[in-house]
């Protein structure tokens, strides 16, 4: 098989194998705490960079030694399940299922109130775009409160909604009284509520919520949760591909920024998943996760839950709406007695971050 390469085949071999290292190690750190091995969470965010090389590379063998390529397909293949959680790899996704509701998360970026020139227009909008996909269940993260005077939000979403209950888990409250956090909303009966606080853990805003509801005879408890950001600014990222003298300084800045973003992940998936299992009931956990399929925070989360986009969802899922492209880090996950379909992302450049809806029914 390694016979007569050439030097060109010896450096197809050694940059594929190269290439398929990484691939695996990226695969691996899914497994590894990123408080210790934090820069191989790195390869988790390439992960479909790698994966596109990888078959770039096997499409070469393809032609010049077959059996090489037999090879690395079999090697590739191995990793199809890690695969599968960036591409679902299905089809007939729209297939309906009975009894059914409406399950939305959505970073709602504080309504974009900090667009000082068109705020309560671009508030109006988001508020309208919700008004008309009528969700049963709406999970908000990055919510905005305050008095009807200053920038209305609470009263206007109500009524756009069908009757039901708005319940914020408050972050942050500033001096004039305004409150940062994570809402949500269900026009099913809500039983108890309550907030998930992450104290030294990152910052406040940064929290979740579980929200026991009434679903027929049954009660669902839906967590809510916002994990830390990684805090990148888009706006550097032309700075970086520009190559400029600041290329290398900002690149390592944003390295550190990711560090700390994934560290802080672990200890707050570790509060959820305490959480999550001291559940009598069978969750929904919706929310902005801040983190890519490929990843420990991911991995320790979805532990023995189901991912709508996985179930019914199609091509890459993209959520982030942002310089980042092919970032799938907002997810609707659930327990197994609970079936799901129609799985949607909505490109609607609102906020940062694409809203996800999905059809939920209990699994008799």
């Amino acid at each position: 098989m390694f016979k007569k390469l050439g030097v060109f085949g010896w450096t197809l071999l050694l940059l594929h194998t190269i290439s398929l290292l990484l691939l695996l190690v990226a695969c691996l750190s899914v497994y590894l705490s990123p408080v210790t091995y934090w820069y191989l969470a790195l390869l988790g965010i390439g992960y479909l960079i790698l994966l596109t090389i990888n078959i770039f590379f096997l499409l070469i063998w393809v032609f010049i030694k077959p059996k090489m390529a037999i090879l690395f397909f079999c090697l590739i293949a191995l990793l199809t399940p890690f695969h599968r959680q960036v591409l679902p790899f299905h089809v007939n996704t729209s297939k309906p299922i009975e009894k059914s509701i409406k399950v939305m998360s959505y970073n709602v970026q504080l309504f974009r109130l900090y667009n000082w020139t068109k705020n309560k227009e671009l508030r109006d909008e988001i508020l309208d775009f919700i008004g008309e996909e009528k969700p049963d269940i709406l999970c908000m993260q990055e919510y905005f409160e305050a008095d009807v005077d200053y920038f209305q939000t609470r009263e206007l979403l109500l009524e756009r909604l069908p009757k039901g209950e708005l319940n914020l888990a408050v972050g942050v409250t500033n001096h004039l009284g305004h409150a940062f956090g994570v809402a949500t909303y269900s026009s099913l009966p809500i039983l108890s509520t309550k907030p998930i606080v992450f104290e030294q853990h990152a910052a406040r805003t940064n929290m979740a919520q579980y929200t026991d509801i009434l679903w027929e005879r049954d009660t669902i408890r839906v967590f809510n949760i916002h994990l830390a950001s990684n805090h990148l600014k888009t706006d550097e990222v032309d700075q970086i591909i520009e190559a400029g003298n600041e290329s290398w300084k900002i690149t390592r800045r944003w390295i550190r920024k990711l560090r700390n973003g994934y560290r802080n992940r672990v200890e707050q998936v570790k509060i959820l998943r305490e959480e999550i299992e001291r559940s009598p009931y069978p969750v929904i956990v919706c929310g902005d996760v801040n983190d890519v399929p490929v990843s420990y925070t991911y991995h320790t989360l979805s532990k023995g839950l189901k991912d709508a986009f996985l179930e019914s969802g199609e091509w890459i899922g993209a959520t982030y709406n942002g310089r980042l492209p092919l970032l799938r880090i907002d997810y609707i996950l659930y327990s197994p007695t609970i079936k799901s379909a129609k799985f949607s992302i909505i490109e609607q450049a609102f906020t940062d971050h694409f809203p996800i809806t999905c059809e939920m029914s209990l699994d008799e």
